[in-house]
């Protein structure tokens, strides 16, 4: 923490010295690239690992998504947009409750979000052990661009060797000053409303929002409920500075229907497990804020700084469990705070351009757990808390250190060299008092960390480039996997190491109409944490796994037509593909057998990794006539996954189908947008989510590894904005 406090000391410092020199506009960007969709990919600005580049010039697989494609479905949540970026797959539970995998990020880990860092305008919003909680809100009216960095990054963002997710907020255009509400209703009690005000000068940029959403859900006990204000404000109170501000607040309520077997999946998807809907398991409530304020101050043409600092403020209640022998309730409380500082110094020496970045991010969060056993007395009813099983305060902290140097060589080459320094601890407090307890608590303060990254980028034209990186990260393990539930702490226990490979190439041809970004890699994850049985048949995690994980990622896209006067103004076809080859080298885990009370170990080297799709597509036509006329389609396919470490069980492969047709129309001072469309058009039988190596519990029954995702369902919608000025 020492370190980091320094710079924030050091900052003040320069902020002072600042004053003397001259202002200077602002003359670049920390947002992706909001542009219309036929501006070539490779001429976007990315703000991936801090370059602030162009696409083309950037050495890494980077992922970019415009509002335009984020709003391409029913904007129930962004999870049709983002699988769309080859090496991602977003999953959902319910409404609300998801689980992001970036290059198969999830493994051995069954719910939301964890290996990946999450910053929403510069602010750091996932926990310092790499997970995320509520108070990330991916709501498609709040989001107006996204970047994912996929692979190890810690060069810049420490811990992680899933990737990174950058989430860019909605605000006005030049000089805006409207308002705007809309709603949209579909199948299974869908409704959605949201209203937003957005304003902007020469000195000031503000968007506010308000969204309300209910969805009754496909399955018994799956509904999704919530409601979100949003506030963001920007300010630029002198050419050389910015400042913005950032609130998110959301509270809510999601059912669990719980996995289903493949005969209960095929012959009735829409039932819920019998104890999950006799004693509405669910998170019950949650609410969840989020607030940061971020600067960035340029002392000269050369020298800048950008400091963030943030809170976040949840609650949980959250009856859980799928039977009599798994069940509890937990009610919870997390509040963390932070903050992230970036100077850079930009150079120059003769033919050669620099840019050395040096900076620091600081993390904490307390949270506060309690977990009772679950009564009910009336099937169907809210259940109530009873006798309280588990007592703790967890405390997590974590330091980051790091460094970037960017040269722009002769011969149009660009070489990026970093590394970050990583401590990271758990403080763990057990308050449960028990004459038969055994008090856990502890400190584990894992070893500290530098991640280095290496990348090199070799323009051959104005619209095409090779590039290639080496990239080490690291995972360190989430709370859950250090708690032996023997009452010890696993203090051996490691972070798993990741060191990456990738190569690619990007651009476009045909003057400009054929758009490719293709990327190779292949990553060696050693350390992995696999599940090991104790005697009393509770499960623990150690380090005794190594994957070998290769992939293939391509984006391509064709602009057929761009001629805005015509009737047909706009037709781009365009298709995402993924390949994945990941294989368990030496990995052996544990399960206890009930019936003999033993201990059974497994060898699994040689079979493919649980979770991962070994191939994807997803691909679609974007179509806009003169007229106000629009169309959409978004195709996916996905091929079988093994379900377990022992690859006995996979799911059938799948394939989807979503459209969406509308009318924008202009009169006067108000814009109108009416839309319908058709999810799931097939009318697949599918689960989006599936619970991974559920056979390990099942004591001879047949595993519940589905959760059903809704059939062909439909949705309708208008939305209205009114600009107050002309």
């Amino acid at each position: 923490m020492k370190y980091t406090l320094s710079l924030f000391l050091l900052l003040s410092v320069m902020w002072t010295a600042a004053q003397t020199h001259t202002p200077l506009k602002d003359t670049t960007t920390s947002d992706p690239a909001v542009v219309p969709n036929f501006v070539n990919l490779s001429s976007v600005t990315v703000i991936g690992y801090e370059t602030n580049r162009k696409l083309l010039e950037t050495a890494g697989s980077i992922g970019v998504l415009t509002s335009k494609e984020i709003q391409r479905g029913d904007n129930m949540d962004i999870m049709p947009a983002l699988n769309t970026i080859p090496g991602v797959k977003m999953e959902a539970y319910s409404a609300g409750n998801y689980r992001i995998s970036i290059r198969g990020s999830l493994v051995n880990n069954p719910w939301g979000i964890r290996n990946v860092k999450i910053y929403w305008n510069d602010i750091p919003l996932s926990s310092p052990d790499g997970t995320a909680q509520k108070s990330i809100d991916f709501d498609p009216t709040l989001i107006d661009a996204v970047e994912v960095l996929k692979g190890p990054s810690g060069s810049m963002y420490g811990a992680g060797n899933g990737g990174v997710l950058l989430l860019k907020s909605a605000k006005g255009s030049a000089e805006e000053n409207a308002v705007e509400t809309g709603y949209t209703a579909g199948s299974y009690g869908y409704s959605r409303f949201h209203s937003s005000y957005k304003t902007s000068g020469e000195k000031f940029n503000v968007a506010a929002n308000v969204v309300s959403q209910r969805y009754a859900g496909y399955r018994e006990n799956n509904w999704g409920d919530k409601d979100v204000i949003n506030l963001f404000s920007q300010f630029f109170p002198s050419e050389n500075r910015n400042i913005s501000f950032f609130i998110n607040h959301v509270t809510g309520s999601l059912g669990i229907a719980g996995g289903l077997n493949k005969d209960q999946a095929d012959s009735m998807p829409t039932q819920a497990l019998p104890f999950n809907k006799d004693n509405k398991i669910s998170v019950k409530k949650y609410n969840a804020t989020a607030l940061g304020a971020s600067q960035t101050y340029y002392f000269n043409d050369l020298f800048s700084n950008t400091t963030s600092v943030y809170g976040n403020f949840q609650t949980y209640d959250h009856p859980f469990g799928s039977s009599i022998y798994y069940n509890g309730y937990l009610q919870e409380s997390i509040s963390g705070y932070g903050g992230r500082t970036k100077f850079v110094f930009s150079p120059s020496w003769e033919k050669i351009k620099s840019r050395f970045s040096i900076g620091g991010e600081y993390q904490y969060q307390h949270q506060f757990g309690n977990t009772f056993a679950v009564t009910n007395d009336q099937a169907g009813t809210w259940p109530e808390s009873g006798a309280l099983n588990q007592n703790d305060i967890i405390m997590s902290t974590s330091n980051i250190l790091f460094a970037q140097a960017e040269f722009d060589l002769p011969a149009s080459i660009f070489l990026t060299v970093g590394a970050s320094y990583t401590h990271l601890n758990y403080d763990i407090l057990d308050l449960f008092k028990d004459p038969t307890h055994v008090d856990y608590s502890g400190l584990l303060q894992f070893p500290a960390k530098t991640s280095p990254r290496v990348g090199i980028v070799k323009t051959l034209s104005d619209n095409l480039a090779v590039h290639g990186s080496m990239s080490y990260g690291y995972s360190p393990p989430p709370v859950w996997e250090i708690n032996n539930y023997d009452g010890t702490l696993n203090k051996d226990i490691k972070p798993e190491d990741g060191m990456n490979y990738e190569i690619g190439v990007r651009g476009d041809l045909l003057k400009g109409k054929f758009n490719f970004d293709i990327t190779a890699y292949q990553m060696y994850l050693k350390n992995a944490i696999v599940p090991v049985a104790n005697l009393s048949g509770t499960t623990a995690y150690k380090n005794a796994g190594l994957t070998n994980q290769k992939g293939i990622e391509a984006l391509l896209s064709y602009l057929i037509i761009n001629y805005p006067a015509k009737p047909i103004s706009f037709l781009k076809p365009w298709v995402s593909y993924t390949y994945n080859h990941y294989i368990f080298k030496d990995y052996k885990t544990q399960s206890f057998d009930w019936n003999t009370s033993s201990v059974i170990t497994v060898d699994n080297s040689g079979n493919h990794v649980t979770g991962v799709v070994p191939n994807s597509l997803s691909a679609g036509i974007d179509l806009d006539t003169k007229y106000g006329l629009y169309f959409n389609t978004l195709f996916y396919y996905y091929d079988k996954i093994p379900l377990n470490d022992a690859n006995t069980y996979y799911s059938d492969a799948y394939s989807l189908l979503n459209v969406k047709i509308g009318c924008r129309k202009n009169i006067k001072r108000c814009s109108l947008d009416l839309f319908g469309g058709i999810n799931n058009l097939l009318d697949t039988h599918y689960s989006s989510l599936l619970l991974y190596n559920a056979d390990a519990n099942a004591n001879g029954a047949s595993p519940q590894f589905y959760n059903p995702s809704a059939g062909i369902n439909y949705y309708g919608g208008l939305t209205l904005k009114y600009h107050l000025t002309k």
